[in-house]
């Protein structure tokens, strides 16, 4: 399975590899709306849904359209006991979760490893 990894001490800086086995990759990155239809989103908006992103299709909760795709770390794991082992050398303080940053606007491909070596909150 793979996953996005980042590091809690260096998460903003992207040049940095957050571990040895991280390999840098471009993501998609989709937009959701709740508007069920284009035309909804039109009249409501004022805009043209299609003037922005490609791929425009349906979701279960209304329209999405791809947008400009993120370069994010990411890591290959096939197993539980590689997740393990990840971890253990990581001090097991690994927090799992999926993506949804201010930035992306939705969660990503992929859930996420962070490796929390530093307070963040």
């Amino acid at each position: 399975m793979k996953f996005i990894v980042i590091r809690t001490s260096s998460c903003y800086d992207n040049d940095i590899p957050p571990c040895p086995e991280a390999k840098l990759e471009s993501v998609p990155n989709w937009y959701y709306c709740t508007f069920k239809t284009e035309e909804e989103y039109n009249s409501r908006v004022g805009g043209r849904w299609c003037n922005s992103g490609t791929e425009h299709g349906l979701w279960y909760g209304g329209i999405k359209r791809r947008i400009q795709d993120v370069n994010v770390w990411t890591i290959e794991l096939d197993t539980m006991d590689d997740l393990l082992e990840f971890c253990k050398k990581n001090n097991n303080r690994v927090i799992i979760t999926t993506v949804y940053e201010p930035n992306y606007r939705h969660p990503l491909e992929y859930p996420q490893l962070e490796i929390y070596d530093n307070y963040r909150e």
